[in-house]
């Protein structure tokens, strides 16, 4: 049983909403409505009652109210302590590159303001966090949500994904439709053969197909001014596009899912789970 679950469903009987607390804990609706299914599938009997006021504990689930809050407070206090007898507390974290330099970092000065004393490691990629996961040399991943198979995931938002054209391609234009896309040669990174963007592509009958190893926008930026291509990039990107270059929308609209990644949710420190927390409050802010 994970207490992130647990966690999840104290807050959805305070909001009396699972639309309510799926929006204070960053879910979507059907994601916390799967949880708190599956929990109840673990314990064998309904936790909640469900009703047009909204959601309350069942009759058996008040009846476990007080032991699951006296678990999560012994768990907060556990780490607490681990934390307090620890000579160091480091927090590594494997981050891709356009999530990290735009919306990471800032928030990581931010957390160190007001968390002194910790060491916190950015590990910067997209195709080898897998490989840090597996290896236990990140606490977790912040990654594309179709990189994540096998391990346990927290949604965290929506990444709106731009088209890279020459400044000259359809200049009057605020969006071209994929289809148009697809009649030009179109350069994948080789790391992200299974990303959103190629999921969707398969629906169309791209012309070319031009692979680079690279995790670095600028990289694929820099093919395109050469005419190599188009290609496709996060809107976290837009300041960055060159002159000679135009991030327009496209028809329809890519968005990638976001997670936070880790073998095991319920096993992250009290401080990884501070660091989640507010980063996803930060996103909230922006």
């Amino acid at each position: 049983m994970d207490n992130y679950k647990l966690r999840a469903l104290m807050v959805a009987v305070k909001a009396g909403s699972l639309h309510k607390a799926a929006e204070e804990l960053g879910y979507t609706q059907p994601a916390l409505t799967s949880m708190m299914a599956s929990l109840e599938n673990e314990f064998g009997f309904p936790l909640l009652e469900r009703g047009r006021r909204g959601v309350a504990f069942s009759e058996q689930g008040r009846q476990l109210e007080p032991y699951i809050k006296s678990l999560l407070n012994a768990e907060k206090e556990l780490f607490d302590k681990a934390s307090s007898v620890s000579d160091t507390r480091v927090l590594r974290i494997g981050v891709m590159p356009s999530i990290g330099a735009y919306l990471l970092i800032p928030m990581v000065k931010r957390f160190h303001t007001e968390h002194p004393g910790v060491d916190i490691r950015l590990f910067m990629g997209t195709s080898r966090q897998k490989k840090w996961l597996e290896n236990n040399d990140v606490d977790f991943a912040i990654m594309d949500e179709t990189h994540a198979e096998g391990f346990e995931t927290v949604p965290v938002f929506q990444d709106h994904f731009l088209a890279i054209v020459p400044s000259w391609f359809k200049p009057d234009d605020t969006s071209i439709s994929l289809e148009e896309l697809s009649r030009h040669p179109v350069i994948f990174p080789s790391a992200d053969e299974k990303n959103t963007v190629s999921s969707i592509l398969k629906n169309y009958p791209v012309k070319e197909k031009v692979a680079v190893e690279t995790d670095d926008a600028s990289i694929l930026m820099q093919m395109v001014a050469q005419e190599m291509g188009i290609a496709f990039a996060s809107s976290l990107y837009i300041d960055r596009c060159p002159s000679a270059l135009h991030m327009m929308d496209t028809d329809p609209q890519i968005f990638r899912n976001i997670c936070v990644c880790a073998k095991s949710l319920s096993a992250l420190s009290p401080l990884a789970n501070t660091f989640i927390d507010e980063f996803r409050q930060s996103l909230k802010s922006e």
